[in-house]
């Protein structure tokens, strides 16, 4: 009988996490990420606001903002998504058990791809995917956005604005779409790749 041997891919269905240089900007696959999505009811705020704290030492972020914290080492990041909505990316496969006890969690890791952009080229990189406005005045550091990129809906969420590094969340089933506009707005931008892509 043959022998079949088994091969792990990437979200990006690659031999490795997807990277990309270009004259001032970067981007690269984040990897041993989990995602959530998460919902509270209207009277289980107040027992979510005080499981964040003591799980995760952050607060609950307000309207088009971020948190992040930490639990055993592993670092959580909590975006806001809506009313009493959020999404959760964690380096840990569980949530805290006194998070996940305060909210109403779905495991969506297999439906979502993050990247990292970083660079000084990033923000009009990112003017050309989106109509979302960039400039630090309207868009700072513990921002975060659910906006259309090129006709997908993507979670952008602001790290750092003197870096211009962002992280990215799409669906994995317009991830190689998704990743082939990026690759070809930087290439506008910033001019060919430094690093074939890869």
């Amino acid at each position: 009988m043959p022998e079949f041997v088994l091969k792990q891919k990437t979200a990006l269905n690659e031999d490795r996490p997807f990277s990309g240089h270009w004259d001032g900007f970067s981007v690269s696959e984040i990897t041993g990420q989990h995602v959530w999505w998460a919902g509270v009811s209207a009277d289980g705020e107040a027992a979510l606001l005080k499981a964040a704290q003591s799980a995760l030492d952050c607060a609950i972020p307000a309207a088009n903002r971020f948190s992040d914290g930490k639990s055993d080492g592993s670092a959580f990041r909590i975006v806001s998504a809506g009313n009493r909505q959020f999404f959760i990316m964690g380096e840990a496969d569980k949530l805290p058990g006194a998070l996940e006890a305060a909210l109403h969690v779905t495991d969506q890791s297999d439906g979502w791809v993050g990247i990292r952009m970083e660079g000084s080229a990033t923000r009009e990189v990112l003017s050309r995917l989106c109509s979302l406005d960039f400039h630090p005045t309207n868009f700072a550091e513990g921002h975060a956005a659910r906006v259309p990129f090129e006709g997908m809906l993507a979670l952008i969420a602001c790290e750092n604005v003197g870096e211009g590094r962002y992280s990215v969340y799409f669906q994995s089933s317009s991830a190689r779409s998704f990743v082939g506009h990026v690759s070809h707005a930087a290439t506008s931008v910033c001019g060919p790749s430094t690093s074939g892509g890869h």
